[in-house]
């Protein structure tokens, strides 16, 4: 079991929360930007010993501008006087709040679901703000992000980023007024190898489609708890939202700051894998922020449900979206976003932390290098598997592709296992719920039967009502 390492696990927090405590009683912008250049010192430590250290000064010289000539004089006051106090209280109670068993990694391919206090949640996010964290770089954690407020402050001479600081510290404020029980819930979600659906699949669905509303007006501040908000993710969720991101995911996840959680513990997301928060609470709304931005506080918060989902970015090669292995990744990521879906046993497997271990991930900088190579590669012709980093496992595009037929031959000499077969004698308990729909997939004159059926409901005015009622949710859109 790969446990986080919290700041409360670390010989070291003694002095961090003398720190903690000398911070909180600041009462200008010197004497708490002091306590954390020494908060900084002591536990800015990366696993990267050749890295460069970036100057303490550069750090934390946008707080400073920021504190002294961006706040009003009462805004100052408020934040010194009650907001500073507020956070530094709630990282000095992280030990208190810490599950029994640790904060354990959301690993790739290992589906989970994990309820938190929200008062645990927010001493983490009090933790990210005064930097206690260790450093990660894409070399050192290739999956997972740095947690550390540092590199935010670099760009608070940017109107969204004061925005969304701004969002953060109304957020603490917030949570000191109120008292709020219901906890957060953040599940990763999987579709495994046996319930992978090939292109086969879904053309040969006889299944009716759930009925659909389109509303054509309205924005992402008009819905309500009822509702499931699909947040546009890239794999690493969170991107450059601790940067200088103003993306519609970085303000997502600003304006409902206990969604910045998972930058500490989620690994990064599979082409069968989406993720999902429930329970979070939106303290702000932030307008335009690619122009002129502005902070809104709601007077009465909402707590909302994400399904965070990472298209493909399309934008260098606009063609690869019409491939057959584009098309499926993303119609498979939306069945599984939305049917919500458990795992039928509480038995986990076990993987390794993803503390530079991980190789599903490549750095960024290497990524691009790569970048032009790939899409000539995926543009010669359609891919036959989907393959999946973490454990090298093909999931095939379609069931009987005539390209590979050729593995099912007795003669050949490795052994084909399909994506729909368990590599054991004994099949899953859950392969028996989808084994009824092999008899839907022998007729080739069935395979344009979903695209017909789509067409006919989006044609309806109004709701699209289905006459039969399947419990399998499945083959279900939502």
């Amino acid at each position: 079991m790969a446990l986080v390492m919290l700041p409360c696990d670390l010989p070291w927090w003694s002095s961090i929360q003398r720190h903690l405590t000398q911070a909180a009683k600041s009462a200008d912008a010197d004497e708490l930007i002091d306590s954390m250049v020494k908060i900084h010192n002591m536990c800015n430590v990366g696993l990267e010993p050749d890295e460069a250290e970036t100057s303490v000064d550069d750090v934390f010289s946008g707080l400073k501008h920021f504190l002294n000539n961006d706040l009003s004089d009462d805004e100052r006051s408020g934040f010194f006087n009650f907001t500073l106090p507020c956070i530094a209280q709630r990282a000095l109670d992280l030990k208190r709040f810490r599950p029994p068993s640790g904060l354990k990694f959301s690993l790739q391919q290992i589906c989970d679901k994990e309820e938190f206090d929200r008062n645990f949640v927010a001493s983490l996010l009090a933790h990210g703000f005064f930097s206690t964290f260790s450093k990660r770089t894409d070399k050192t954690h290739p999956t997972l992000q740095d947690f550390n407020f540092t590199n935010f402050f670099r760009y608070l001479s940017l109107k969204h980023q004061k925005c969304k600081l701004l969002s953060l510290f109304h957020y603490f404020n917030f949570l000191e007024r109120s008292n709020i029980e219901r906890k957060i819930t953040f599940s990763r979600q999987v579709m495994n190898s046996s319930q992978w659906l090939t292109l086969d699949d879904w053309l040969n669905c006889k299944l009716p489609l759930c009925p659909l509303l389109i509303k054509r007006q309205g924005d992402i501040n008009s819905i309500g708890m009822d509702h499931i908000i699909v947040c546009s993710t890239r794999n690493k969720i969170g991107s450059s939202v601790l940067s200088d991101g103003n993306s519609v995911e970085s303000i997502q996840l600003m304006t409902c700051p206990e969604m910045l959680m998972m930058l500490l513990y989620v690994e990064s997301l599979e082409d069968n894998e989406i993720f999902i928060a429930e329970g979070v609470l939106q303290v702000t709304k932030l307008t335009n922020p690619k122009g002129d931005s502005s902070v809104e506080r709601i007077s009465q918060p909402q707590l909302l449900t994400f399904c965070c989902l990472d298209p493909d970015d399309y934008r260098e090669v606009p063609l690869l979206q019409y491939q057959q292995d584009s098309i499926l990744r993303e119609l498979n990521k939306t069945l599984l976003g939305f049917r919500q879906k458990c795992p039928s046993n509480g038995i986990l497997p076990k993987r390794l932390s993803p503390i530079g271990e991980s190789f599903s991930s490549t750095p960024e900088k290497e990524s691009k290098k790569k970048s032009s190579k790939h899409s000539e590669d995926h543009m010669s012709a359609d891919q036959k598997f989907i393959v999946l980093g973490s454990s090298g496992e093909c999931l095939p595009v379609m069931r009987n592709h005539k390209s590979y037929s050729s593995c099912h031959s007795a003669s050949s000499d490795t052994e084909f296992h399909s994506a729909r077969t368990s590599f054991t004698d004994e099949e899953p308990e859950e392969d028996t719920v989808f084994r009824k729909y092999s008899c839907q997939l022998d007729r080739d004159d069935q395979r344009i039967i979903f695209a017909e059926r789509l067409k006919e409901a989006m044609d309806q005015p109004e709701i699209a009502e289905s006459e039969a009622d399947s419990e399998d949710l499945r083959m279900r859109w939502i």
